[in-house]
């Protein structure tokens, strides 16, 4: 569905590069990597912005909380 969207331009192409540039691949692999030994999951612990975006949508252990 987003592949449908137009290019971001103007104001909003520059939070996307502000948003990008503030990202770090190493901390968001060391974050998966944290959640794989307390979980199990997720297999693909790789940093890149579309992996972690796909780990926190599939994994169990962000999505079934319990509320208290």
């Amino acid at each position: 569905m987003a592949n449908n969207r137009a290019a971001k331009s103007g104001f909003a192409a520059e939070a996307q590069r502000k948003i990008n540039s503030k990202y770090s691949e190493e901390l968001a692999e060391e974050c998966l990597d944290w959640i794989r030994v307390i979980t199990g999951e997720p297999d693909n612990t790789s940093g890149d912005m579309d992996n972690f975006y796909e780990a926190r949508q599939h994994s169990s252990a962000w999505n079934n909380q319990e509320d208290k």
